[in-house]
């Protein structure tokens, strides 16, 4: 019986410091990040789906660097809202195409990055997450993106 009881407390915290991919859309919103929906790809591209060991252990699921060292958050939200601050507040060309302000500034290394961001399938649940989120709080505020 403890062994039961240890086993299901383990699987009951690990749960507790998971995320949603939804949960993770809509703290975009709440931070008012820029082209959502890319930011989002780049979240889904850079954390593995919200699986590596880089966004479980250290919060970061944007591959957000000091340096050549990943940086360590006490937060998902903690690394959305670095994200913004030290990325989107560069992005002040709201008609620029987000992808190429990101290879304009050299977020990524690997050139084939903006490829991989682009073939994610994510425009039909990102859509009906907005959707969701401005519904349940009668709010039409929305910031534009050119992509």
């Amino acid at each position: 019986m403890k062994k039961y009881l240890s086993l299901l407390f383990i699987v009951i915290s690990l749960d507790a410091f998971s995320i949603s991919k939804k949960e993770v859309y809509h703290l975009l919103i709440k931070h008012e990040i820029k082209c959502r929906e890319t930011v989002y790809r780049q979240i889904i591209w850079e954390s593995g789906h919200l699986k590596s060991k880089k966004a479980r252990n250290d919060k970061n699921i944007l591959g957000i660097k000091r340096g050549t060292r990943y940086c360590k958050y006490k937060s998902y939200e903690a690394c959305i809202k670095d994200y913004k601050k030290r990325v989107q507040y560069k992005y002040k060309d709201s008609t620029e195409n987000y992808y190429k302000f990101l290879k304009r500034i050299g977020y990524a290394e690997d050139k084939k990055y903006i490829k991989g961001l682009k073939s994610l399938k994510v425009k039909n649940i990102v859509n009906k997450w907005e959707s969701e989120w401005w519904t349940d709080r009668n709010n039409t505020r929305k910031i534009s993106c050119s992509l």
